[in-house]
């Protein structure tokens, strides 16, 4: 229990140094700050407590549930391998939306140059292109071609939450725009980050690898099952080895990145939620960011590309490392250096 009170410290420090800066605008909403407090810290460790009871669940029963449930022709799973991610996509288009807000915004309300308005669209232009560039190397593995048609579905459909979610910020002053920016993108970039590090490291056999050892039997392998906690560093077999050699990604299976992704969603939540308009809607919010990441994590079991351990420690990478840049991205000195930097004098 020492571990969640950690947790409940660094949370409440972090949304502490959130609430000083003014984003809420408490007399609109019909909630004290304590109350809305309570309810963010019960989400997020509700949100937590659900991976971590996966991960020891998934230390018993990992093998049997994809056994249950391993079946490559399900269709919605299939399409949920391409749009999983898309809560990440969503962040980093967002991102720079309010980047370009932040530099260009209420400062220079009055003093909108043509040169000022042709830099603006210039980022945006090159924004999105390093979004769609980000959609068509993570489908690579499913398309085998270079921007095929599922990536320019996945970018407008990355093009149309962003736009939604854009609306919430309407409010927020060019600094702390510019904050929820950097905490959107570093959250997205430090959680892959993380879940490549962890998936070289572990290089942990997916169900489908183990499926292909024997195909004629009809059934996976599994005598070269691993747990997730068994870290590659034994010779593997011969057979083990040269399915390695012809196909690396088959033995990235902890932790899942589609999953790690897919918990982003909680990532704009907790942004958005600061807006005292979108407090009233967090129950809808709170629950369409629950079906994703869970949705998103059962077709992954499905496919056989993941164990539930696996998607359960994609989710914990995810919400840990929003924790952590929470606290760090709304302390006093970073707040105090954004706000003595010259654009905002």
């Amino acid at each position: 229990m020492w571990i969640f009170a950690i947790i409940k410290r660094v949370f409440l420090t972090g949304y502490n140094k959130v609430m000083n800066k003014n984003i809420l605008n408490h007399e609109k909403s019909g909630l004290s700050l304590d109350k809305r407090k309570a309810g963010l810290l019960s989400l997020w460790m509700f949100c937590l407590i659900m991976p971590v009871c996966g991960l020891i669940a998934g230390s018993f029963f990992d093998w049997s549930i994809d056994e249950a449930l391993f079946n490559p022709n399900i269709q919605w799973a299939i399409l949920f391998g391409y749009i999983g991610p898309l809560p990440v996509y969503i962040n980093l288009m967002t991102s720079v939306w309010l980047l370009i807000d932040g530099f260009y915004g209420k400062s220079h309300k009055n003093t909108q140059t043509t040169r000022m308005v042709l830099w603006k669209n210039i980022w945006r232009i090159l924004g999105m292109s390093a979004v769609i560039l980000t959609i068509d190397l993570t489908q690579f593995e499913l398309n085998h071609s270079h921007f095929a048609p599922m990536v320019w579905i996945t970018f407008f459909l990355s093009l149309l939450g962003a736009m939604i979610c854009h609306k919430a910020f309407r409010s927020f002053s060019p600094v702390e725009k510019i904050q929820a920016a950097f905490f959107l993108i570093l959250t997205s970039c430090i959680g892959m980050i993380l879940v490549s590090m962890i998936k070289h490291i572990w290089q942990r056999p997916r169900f489908i690898a183990l499926e292909q050892l024997n195909p004629s039997a009809g059934k996976a392998d599994y005598s070269a099952f691993k747990n997730w906690w068994q870290i590659s560093r034994t010779p593997l077999p011969p057979a083990l080895e040269a399915l390695k050699i012809k196909d690396p990604d088959l033995f990235y299976s902890f932790v899942s990145g589609h999953t790690c992704s897919a918990s982003m969603s909680f990532a704009m939540l907790i942004v958005i939620l600061h807006n005292s308009k979108a407090w009233k809607h967090r129950c809808q919010l709170t629950a369409l960011c629950l079906f994703w990441t869970m949705a998103t994590g059962l077709s992954r079991i499905i496919l056989g590309k993941h164990f539930l351990s696996d998607i359960s420690g994609g989710m914990i990478v995810g919400l840990v490392s929003m924790m952590i840049l929470l606290h760090l991205l709304y302390s006093e000195s970073f707040n105090s250096w954004l706000r003595r930097q010259k654009i905002f004098q």
